[in-house]
């Protein structure tokens, strides 16, 4: 495989020329303006492109066929290295990961190939197949793999636009772009990069927009509100969840997410009213749902999500009558997670609904019955170790503080919160 160690204006050019394109459309290959290409080529090797420009033109030019490779390699003198596991210095020349990932990516290449040849099979069929299976499963896997996957889905989606925007199927494309990058920034809001995450769900609402989806959209205004909420940004959460809020999803549960994320934002703010408000517009909703989810899993907003959801809420609101409705809702929700067939699971709510009960029962008096919920979630945490559950236990423990000060009970589930969330965080996502 051909790697360029820097790229200028000079290994660009050669790269357009052994691809025979026009500057036109390599740039529209690259997703930058043909101005841009001019002046890298004009430049020659006093100019190179930033960064993020060098990672695409690796990436496009890991992409072409044998051919365009052998006459790159042939323009600038290169000789296409072979891997291999030892180099003199006793040092891999690529390593494991580098090896695995490219070996992974030309071969998810040469089936995107296939699949696109087959009869009756598009690119965008496939693609929408890969899509709704990395959403399905999200919910109960390791969040990082599966980041990978769906990044690669996306980057196959921009790539199909930026070459094919005339596609009879233009908008199911920026529909699966943007479920992409909508999985994206769970992904990364899981792995907590609240920054990354934002970006990745703007990206998802532009999608949403040039795919006239209001169900993208209200969805993708949720992730929004939520990475807010997670932010301790209560105002701006229950704000951008108010901006979709008069928007009709065309089918399944948005709706109903976006007004029990609004709920919880209310909640935070100590505004009891408004969480009724968002509440009773969340249950509206749900009855009002006509059709079928267009995508499930992890998108998909279930009755049990819903409660636990109305559970958090009262577990922010003062009073014990609203602790005891937290429990009951939190009970509730856990007992339909426990339900659900094994293929079905949602490991990250559960633990979720779990808190909250371990938060409703400190307000009961409970510390017995926190302690024990605590301890299931600190159990099964590992396969599940995310940023909101982190954050979820380490509010649980500030909120046993002040309530049982001197309790050896209290004193031990503190110490084994502090512990498990001092342990090393989930591998971060590499820069898209």
């Amino acid at each position: 495989m051909i790697a360029v160690e820097k790229w200028s204006g000079r290994e660009a050019r050669a790269l357009r020329e052994a691809m025979r394109l026009s500057v036109r459309d390599f740039a529209a290959c690259l997703g930058i303006s043909d101005r841009t290409v001019s002046m890298w080529e004009a430049a020659g090797t006093a100019r190179t492109p930033r960064p993020h420009m060098q990672a695409i033109l690796d990436t496009t030019l890991a992409k072409t066929s044998p051919d365009v490779q052998e006459r790159f390699s042939q323009s600038l003198h290169i000789r296409a290295p072979r891997p291999r596991v030892l180099a003199t210095s006793n040092r891999p020349e690529f390593s494991a990961d580098q090896m695995i990932t490219r070996a992974a990516a030309d071969s998810e290449s040469f089936f995107h190939h296939i699949a696109a040849s087959a009869e009756g099979t598009s690119p965008v069929d496939v693609l929408h197949a890969e899509i709704s299976r990395a959403v399905e499963t999200y919910p109960r896997q390791p969040v990082y793999p599966t980041f990978l996957e769906v990044l690669g889905i996306r980057d196959a989606a921009f790539s199909l636009i930026k070459a094919h925007s005339h596609l009879p199927k233009a908008c199911d494309l920026y529909l699966i772009s943007g479920v992409a990058c909508g999985v994206l920034a769970n992904a990364s809001f899981d792995l907590g990069h609240l920054p990354a995450a934002e970006a990745q769900a703007k990206a998802a609402y532009s999608c949403a927009e040039a795919a006239g989806s209001n169900w993208l959209r209200v969805w993708t205004r949720g992730m929004q509100s939520l990475i807010a909420y997670w932010d301790d940004r209560f105002a701006d959460a229950a704000a951008l969840a108010e901006s979709a809020s008069t928007l009709r999803p065309e089918s399944g549960s948005a709706a109903v997410r976006l007004a029990s994320i609004e709920a919880r934002a209310h909640a935070r703010l100590g505004n009891a009213e408004a969480v009724q408000r968002a509440l009773h517009r969340a249950n509206t909703a749900r009855t009002a749902i006509a059709s079928t989810e267009p995508y499930g899993g992890m998108l998909a907003f279930p009755e049990e999500k819903q409660l636990f959801y109305a559970s958090t809420c009262n577990v922010w609101l003062p009073g014990a009558r609203r602790a005891q409705w937290a429990a009951h809702d939190a009970a509730q929700a856990i007992q339909l997670y426990e339900q659900a067939p094994s293929h079905q699971q949602r490991t990250g709510e559960l633990l979720l609904a779990r808190l909250d009960l371990a938060s409703a029962l400190l307000g009961l008096g409970d510390l017995d019955g926190t302690a024990s919920e605590v301890r299931t979630v600190l159990a099964t945490a590992p396969d599940r170790k995310t940023d909101s559950v982190r954050r979820r236990l380490l509010q649980v423990r500030d909120f046993i503080t002040p309530a049982y000060a001197t309790a050896p009970a209290a004193r031990e589930i503190r110490e084994e919160i502090t512990g498990y969330c001092a342990r090393p965080s989930p591998r971060p996502p590499e820069t898209p």
